[in-house]
Order: C-alpha cells, then structure tokens, then sequence
C-alpha cells in the first residue's frame, strides 16, 4: 500500500459527487497551462493545481500530518453555474475526514478546510468570442503522510 496524492483525493471527492457531475461530466482535470479540454467536449470545467504542501513537525521530530493546498478553477459560461460549481464543491468537501482509496494507494484526510474564494473574468485570448467566468477556492487537506527516517 503507498500513499494516495492528495490531488488525487480531491479528485475522487469532486468525481463523487452526482450533482457537480452532472454539471461538469468528465471535464475534471490537473490544471496544466494549456486548454484543458477540447471545445467540443463543453466548456464548464473545473480544474486544480497543487499550490503548496507544508510538513507539521511536533517538538521532536516529523508528525506525518502535511497541510497540502489545492487550488480549484471552476468555469463556465455562465456565472450562476459557476458560483453553484463552487457552492456543489463547498458541500463535497467542506469539513470531509475519512480514508480516501483508489485502487491499492490510500490517504487518511484529517479534515478539508476552504479558504481564498475569489471571482474572476477571463477573456477569450483572440479578443474574439465569448470569455468564461471563473471562481476559484483554496482546498486544504490536513492528511497523513510519511515519516522520514535519519540513518
């Protein structure tokens, strides 16, 4: 058994859930720079992207809790499907603790605490067309982790 990414818990939490399923399908994925997906697939999505991962430490040595940051883009065209995005997500993860597993890899989630919500606008890059709304979040996962050895 190895340790889950913590990216990919939050992706089986976002994917288990019918309701932002039934907004999004499929179009849930690793933010990467470049479009996600292809126009004909539809253009609400969401996507996220590690921000950082803060080790905890007792007085003596590593505890095996990290804080890792995710942060989560929602799209669409429409701003009311993108605050409910936002708001489905919020209730999918708000508070969570439990192990998450996929296949033989698993993470014990502590807690999920959200943080940083924030509106946005995107123009098309072309000047042409129409732009998306964007509403982004911070999701923290306090989750287990390794235990470094010293030899």
């Amino acid at each position: 058994m190895a340790f889950l990414l913590p990216e990919q818990a939050l992706y089986k939490l976002l994917t288990g859930s019918t309701a932002l399923v039934a907004i999004v399908g499929t179009r849930i994925g690793p933010a990467t720079g470049e479009p996600v997906f292809d126009a004909g697939q539809g253009i609400t999505h969401i996507t996220y992207r590690r921000v950082d991962t803060i080790d905890h430490v007792h007085m003596t040595a590593a505890s095996g809790l990290q804080f890792t940051r995710i942060q989560v883009d929602c799209f669409s065209k429409s701003y009311s499907t993108t605050k409910s995005m936002i708001e489905l997500l919020r209730s999918a993860t708000l508070g969570y603790s439990g192990t998450v597993t996929v296949g033989s890899d698993t993470v014990n989630v502590q807690e999920i605490q959200l943080e940083n919500a924030f509106d946005a606008y995107v123009q098309p890059k072309s000047g042409q067309g129409i732009g998306l709304y964007k509403a982004s979040i911070d999701v923290i996962l306090f989750h287990n982790a390794s235990i470094p050895t010293f030899a």
